[in-house]
């Protein structure tokens, strides 16, 4: 339910307050109530200038699929084995050095949609021959996002130097009962972090327009694009560290020109810095069913499995690594795609529809710029930091539409 209200205090100045309340039946949650306010103010008589100020209380649902998991992967109506140095082939048969652990998925008692703070603000202006221009700001602050922790994790203590022994730390002492995972879906995730940017638009000229846009994020949090987990059950070091997707700089352009020839030439294009990436073990050091587990960096050289990377001297040889989550930084991406379009007016009868014909010609990635969209993360691999994944090459297309 919504409810909202706008006041017109003076010609100028428009104050609008609204209150959101939403409930959700699974899990049970009715205690959400977001007010919403905003004012816009224009300086000059002409209002060629306007700034807007923007701050509310917001709260996302909970994922379904985070109830439906918690349901059906609960040991009984689905059972989930992991299982360490299974025998080939035949994983479930025991066989000597093989664990096995039971798993089950559950909602934490007190879950609850994810609230959020968000403040936002702007200055427009309206300059001659409509050139627009705009800056803004937002800031927002996320508490209580879901995660996925290990609440019956074996207890086994953080350290560098000693190579791990996964087996004997699956066996180590659990908080509840033996060789079982327990799941949670909880409220313990965090983001916070301000963005800034601007644009300019001109879209009034005949012979050509465009927008064109900045944006600078700066975004930390303690959960990822989706639901993840924390390398250790028991402590949340390191886990504070810029999201995936926190590009720090990001510039957008969309445009037209026409050419001669009535020839229609079109382009978009977006550059940003790259995404982030976390540095991983590629084993499960710390006996937890999850593997997330980070490196450590390394003391010295003459340390067994060291590797050396441009973030610094790494070792496997670690429980609970200390290297922060999202260390890593992905090449950056530059996508430009160009469209080239004509179109031929056909003769058509008194009272009919006009009938025409386009022929366009379009080429995505124009300038075959390897955008990569995954890297390899194990430091011991010879893939660390190398792309494994990238988005598509340069393609052209020719294109003919036919319109009656």
């Amino acid at each position: 339910m919504f409810a909202q209200d706008i006041i017109q205090a003076t010609p100028r100045f428009t104050v609008s307050a609204g209150l959101r309340y939403q409930l959700q039946t699974s899990p049970t949650n009715v205690g959400n109530v977001l007010p919403r306010l905003g004012l816009a103010w224009s300086p000059d008589k002409k209002q060629t200038w306007t700034v807007h100020a923007r701050a509310g209380l917001f709260a996302s649902p909970v994922d379904i699929s985070f109830v439906s998991d918690a349901y059906r992967l609960n040991g009984v109506r689905q059972r989930s084995l992991t299982v360490y140095s299974p025998e080939y082939g035949s994983p479930l048969t025991p066989v000597t050095g093989s664990v096995s652990v039971d798993s089950i998925n559950r909602l934490a008692f007190n879950a609850h949609q994810v609230p959020s703070f968000a403040l936002s603000a702007s200055v427009e202006h309206d300059f001659p021959h409509h050139w627009h221009v705009q800056l803004w700001a937002l800031d927002a602050l996320v508490w209580g996002a879901y995660r996925i922790r290990n609440i019956n994790a074996p207890e086994v203590a953080s350290e560098i130097g000693t190579a791990p022994d996964p087996i004997s730390a699956v066996m180590a002492a659990r908080p509840f009962a033996p060789n079982q995972n327990v799941f949670q879906y909880e409220n313990s995730g965090h983001l916070k972090g301000p963005i800034v940017g601007g644009s300019i638009t001109q879209q009034s000229y005949k012979h050509f327009g465009f927008t064109g846009s900045y944006k600078f994020q700066n975004v930390w949090a303690d959960v990822a694009d989706s639901i993840n987990s924390p390398q250790s059950a028991y402590t949340n070091a390191g886990e504070s560290s810029h999201i995936e997707w926190n590009h720090r700089s990001q510039f957008d352009f969309t445009g037209f020109v026409l050419l001669p020839f009535k020839i229609n030439l079109s382009s978009v294009l977006d550059a940003r810095n790259g995404g982030r990436y976390n540095f991983t073990t590629g084993t499960d050091n710390n006996g937890d069913g999850i593997f997330n587990d980070r490196p450590s960096f390394a003391l010295g050289t003459s340390q067994a499995n060291t590797f050396q990377t441009k973030y610094g001297l790494m070792t496997t040889d670690t429980i609970n690594g200390n290297v922060q989550r999202n260390l890593g930084m992905m090449p950056g991406t530059i996508h430009l795609d160009l469209n080239a379009a004509r179109v031929f007016q056909l003769p058509s009868k008194q009272n009919q529809a006009p009938k025409t014909i386009t022929f366009n010609v379009r080429s995505a990635n124009v300038l075959n710029h390897t955008n990569v969209l995954t890297v390899g993360t194990v430091v011991s691999s010879s893939n660390l930091g190398k792309p494994v994944t990238a988005d598509t090459a340069r393609r052209i297309e020719l294109g003919l539409r036919f319109s009656f």
